[in-house]
C-alpha cells in the first residue's frame, strides 16, 4: 500500500512539474504571418509567409532546427528557405541566422514579472526592404545596450484548445506565449512597425490551430484580436479570479457544477472577482449571457 501511493505521488509531481510547459519546437508546428507598411495592412496581406521547422542540424557543437521560411511578396509562388536555425536550451530559445556564426537570446520563458532581458529586434532581413536594420546594425543596437527591456506582466490564459498557457508582456508592447513565440511572429520577440512590421496571423500546434489574430479582415484597419471572447486566470484559482472581457460593458455570472447561480455582478474590461468563498469545484463564467468558460476553485 505504501509502495502504490509512493508511485502515485511520483506520477502526481511529474505532472505538475509538467504542467504548462509546451515547446515551441516541434514537428508539424507552422507559424502564419502577414506584414504591415507604416501600420497599415500590405496589399490586403498579400505579403505574407509561413515559417516551419526543418532538418535537425549541428552547428557550434549545438543540435539545431532548420527555420523554413516560404515568404511571397505580391502573391508570387512560395518557396521554402532556409532563414536560420532555431535550439531550445531549459526553456530558453536561441537564434543562429544563416549571416552570423553567432546565436541570441530569442525567447526566455522562465522570466518573471519586472525581470529585465536582452533580445534583437526585427530579427529578420525582409528581402532589403527599406527601413529595416541590417542584422550587423541590430547586433550593435545589442551589444551597445539599446535592446533591454522590462517583464511588465506575466499570466496564463487559455489558447483556442483551452490549453493555458503562459503569457510574457515586455514593457507593455510585445506578448510572448510559451509554444508559441511572439504574438509579433516566430522570430519577432521584439520589433516596431512603424515602417514593416509582422504579425502573428496563426499558428498551429501538430495540425491544431491554438491561436489566431485578425489582421486582414478586408480593410486597412488596425489589429483585432479573435482567439477568444474572454480570458480567465489563474486557472485553478484560490482567491482572485482575473477577467479580461471583450466589451466596456458585461454581464458576469458565476455558475456552479449544479447550476445553481453562485455571483452575478456588472464591470468593464478588465474584472478581479474574490471568488475565495466559493466551495472548491469546477464553476462557469457567463459573459453577456452568451459565451462561457470554466474554472476550477482549489
Amino acid at each position: 500500500m505504501k509502495r502504490f501511493l509512493i508511485l502515485n505521488l511520483i506520477v502526481l509531481f511529474s505532472s505538475i512539474c509538467s504542467f504548462g510547459q509546451k515547446k515551441l519546437l516541434q514537428e508539424n508546428n507552422v507559424w502564419n504571418e502577414a506584414y504591415l507598411y507604416n501600420g497599415l495592412l500590405s496589399f490586403s496581406c498579400g505579403d505574407s509567409h509561413s515559417l516551419r521547422l526543418g532538418n535537425i542540424v549541428e552547428k557550434n557543437d549545438f543540435s539545431y532546427y532548420e527555420v523554413l521560411d516560404d515568404f511571397h511578396f505580391h502573391g508570387q509562388p512560395a518557396e521554402f528557405k532556409i532563414t536560420g536555425f532555431i535550439r531550445e536550451e531549459n526553456n530558453k530559445y536561441y537564434f543562429l541566422p544563416t549571416n552570423s556564426t553567432e546565436e541570441y537570446l530569442l525567447y526566455d520563458f522562465d522570466l518573471q514579472e519586472g525581470d529585465v532581458v536582452s533580445v534583437i529586434e526585427a530579427v529578420v532581413d525582409f528581402q532589403g526592404f527599406i527601413g529595416e536594420k541590417t542584422f550587423e546594425e541590430r547586433k550593435k543596437d545589442f551589444e551597445d545596450g539599446k535592446c533591454t527591456h522590462t517583464v511588465t506582466k506575466v499570466e496564463q490564459i487559455a489558447d483556442l484548445q483551452g490549453n493555458l498557457r503562459k503569457h510574457i508582456t515586455l514593457d507593455d508592447k510585445i506578448v510572448w506565449i510559451e509554444g508559441i513565440g511572439s504574438t509579433r511572429g516566430l522570430l519577432h520577440s521584439y520589433g516596431s512597425a512603424s515602417v514593416l512590421g509582422s504579425y502573428l496571423t496563426s499558428f498551429t500546434e501538430k495540425e491544431d490551430v491554438v491561436f489566431q489574430q485578425d489582421i486582414c479582415p478586408g480593410s486597412q484597419t488596425s489589429l483585432v484580436e479573435t482567439r477568444l471572447d474572454f480570458y480567465v486566470s489563474p486557472n485553478p484559482v484560490q482567491d482572485i479570479l482575473h477577467l479580461s472581457l471583450p466589451t466596456a460593458n458585461n454581464s458576469i455570472q458565476i455558475i456552479d457544477a449544479q447550476g445553481k447561480k453562485v455571483l452575478q455582478t456588472e464591470c468593464g474590461e478588465r474584472a478581479d472577482i474574490n471568488v475565495s468563498h466559493l466551495k472548491k469545484g469546477v464553476y462557469t463564467v457567463i459573459v453577456n449571457n452568451s459565451t462561457s468558460q470554466t474554472f476550477i476553485k482549489e
